[in-house]
C-alpha cells in the first residue's frame, strides 16, 4: 500500500486500519509531503487505530529531527484508541518527555515496549522521566523494555512505578545485558526488585 493511501485511511479514520509503523527511513510508512504534525494530528483524531509503532534509530542529532519528532508527538496526543505503543528511539529523554500529554490523555493503553532506547550515555534521569509517565495512567497489562542498557538504579525506579498498575501481566527486559556500559545490568539488587512485583498480587 503507498503511503498516499495510507495517509488517506488515517485521516478518513478507515476501521480497517488499526496498526501503523512509522519510521523517519526505511521501508514503513513516512509523511508523504514531510509534515509530520499533521500525520501526528491525523493519528490523534483516529479511533480505530490500536497500535501504533515509530522508530528513529540512527535518529541524526540536529534540530530538524528533533522537531519532526516532537511534533509528531505533539500531534497524536489527543489519540485515544491506541492499546499498544511501540517506540525505538535511541534519544530517550527527550522522546519520553514528548509522551508526556499522550499519557495523560490515553486511558487505554495495555502494552508499552521500548526498544533500543538509552537510558544511559547522558540520558541519566530517563528512566524518573518513564516513572513519571507511567503514574500518569494503570491501565498496562505488558511493559517491555528490550535491549535498553537499563541499570539495576533504572530497574528499580520502573519497578517501583509498575507496582501501580495492578492488571499487569507481563514485564519482558530482553536484551539488558551490558547495563550500557555501567556495570553488570541486573545484579541482586534489582532482581529484589523485580521479585517483589512479581509476588504483590
Amino acid at each position: 500500500m503507498d503511503r498516499l493511501e495510507i495517509r488517506r485511511q488515517i485521516e478518513n479514520d478507515d476501521p480497517d486500519l488499526d496498526k501503523i509503523n512509522i519510521a523517519m527511513s526505511g521501508e514503513s510508512y513516512l509523511p508523504s509531503d514531510g509534515d509530520w504534525e499533521s500525520d501526528g494530528r491525523a493519528i490523534g483524531r483516529n479511533t480505530h487505530i490500536s497500535e501504533l509503532s515509530f522508530g528513529f534509530i540512527g535518529l541524526p542529532g540536529n534540530n530538524s529531527s528533533r522537531d519532526k519528532l516532537e511534533a509528531f508527538c505533539r500531534g497524536f496526543a489527543g489519540n485515544k484508541s491506541i492499546e499498544r505503543l511501540r517506540i525505538a528511539c535511541p534519544k530517550g529523554g527527550e522522546i519520553f518527555n514528548m509522551l508526556g500529554p499522550f499519557f495523560e490523555q490515553n486511558c487505554n493503553l495495555s502494552c508499552l515496549t521500548f526498544k533500543y532506547v538509552q537510558f544511559g550515555y547522558g540520558e541519566a534521569d530517563s528512566a524518573f522521566v518513564v516513572s513519571e509517565l507511567l503514574s500518569r495512567l494503570n491501565t498496562l497489562r505488558e511493559f517491555q523494555c528490550h535491549y535498553c542498557q537499563l541499570c539495576d538504579s533504572d530497574l528499580k525506579i520502573l519497578i517501583q512505578a509498575l507496582t501501580f498498575h495492578s492488571r499487569l501481566t507481563k514485564i519482558s527486559l530482553i536484551g539488558n545485558t551490558d547495563g550500557g556500559g555501567r556495570g553488570a545490568a541486573f545484579t541482586a539488587e534489582g532482581m529484589a526488585a523485580l521479585t517483589a512485583v512479581m509476588n504483590n498480587p
